[in-house]
C-alpha cells in the first residue's frame, strides 16, 4: 500500500513486489475537532499515532521535549496529539500556543499544516506527501525507521532519535524542515509523481485475479 515513487530505487520492481500506491482516503469525514486551527500563524501538527501509548515512557519525554521547544516559538501554532487514553495534565500547563488533544482530523489540520512531526507510520507520511507538508520523524518501531530513511533519501523531510533527542536540538530541527525550501519541492515532485504513476486500480484488478486463480487450484 505504497506508492512506488516512494520505495527506494533499488527495491523497486524486486520479485513479485507490487505497489497499490497513495491509497488515501481524501474523502473520509473525521469526528469534530473542538479546537480552532488558528489562520494567523503556522501551524506544526503533531502526533505519534493513536496509541502512541504502546511505545512506553519515551513518548512522555518527547512530548515535553516538543512543549519546550514550542514554548521558545511563539510565532508558530502547535497541535498534539497525545494519543488515545493519554493525559494532557500529566504534562502541565502548556504555553498558549501548544493544544494537548487525543485525537485529531489529520487530513484537515495537514492541509493547514507548515511542518508535520510524527514517529513515521506510513498512511501518515503519505498523507503529508499528498498535502505537501515536510516532515520530521522520530521512528519508534516496526517499519517507521525504513520509512524515516526513505523520507530523508527523497528530500521530503528529515528524522531524528527520539531517545537521545533534547528539546533544543528538536527545535533546531524543525527549525530547519520550517525553513529549508528544498523539502517543498521533493514534496511538489514526489506528489506530482505519485498521482501520475498510481497503480491502485491494475493493484486491485491483479489481486483479483491471483485471488481467482488460488481458489480455481484449490478446487
Amino acid at each position: 500500500l505504497c506508492p512506488e515513487a516512494f520505495d527506494f530505487p533499488g527495491a523497486r520492481g524486486a520479485g513479485n513486489r507490487r505497489y497499490l500506491g497513495v491509497t488515501v482516503d481524501r474523502q473520509r469525514v473525521d469526528v469534530p475537532f473542538d479546537h480552532p486551527i488558528p489562520s494567523d500563524k503556522k501551524v506544526v501538527y503533531a502526533s505519534l499515532g493513536t496509541h502512541a501509548a504502546m511505545y512506553g515512557k519515551k513518548v512522555d519525554r518527547f512530548i515535553g521535549c516538543l512543549i519546550e521547544a514550542a514554548r521558545a516559538r511563539s510565532d508558530y501554532s502547535f497541535i498534539v496529539n497525545i494519543g488515545k487514553g493519554n493525559s494532557a495534565a500529566k504534562y502541565g500547563p502548556p504555553p498558549p500556543n501548544v493544544v494537548l488533544v487525543n485525537f485529531a482530523p489529520q487530513l484537515q489540520i495537514l492541509d493547514r499544516s507548515a511542518a508535520l512531526i510524527t514517529n513515521g507510520g506510513l498512511g501518515t507520511v503519505k498523507e503529508a506527501i499528498r498535502a505537501q507538508v515536510p516532515m520530521l520523524l522520530v521512528p519508534c518501531r516496526w517499519d517507521q525507521f525504513g520509512n524515516a530513511a526513505r523520507v530523508r533519501f527523497h528530500g521530503i523531510g528529515d528524522y531524528c532519535n527520539i531517545d537521545r533527542v533534547t528539546a533544543e536540538h528538536l527545535g533546531e530541527r524543525l527549525d530547519q524542515i520550517l525553513n529549508n525550501p528544498t523539502y517543498k519541492t521533493g514534496l511538489a515532485r514526489m506528489k506530482e509523481q505519485i498521482e501520475r504513476d498510481d497503480e491502485f486500480a491494475t493493484g486491485v484488478q491483479w489481486l483479483i485475479a491471483l485471488a481467482a486463480r488460488d481458489a480455481a487450484h484449490s478446487r
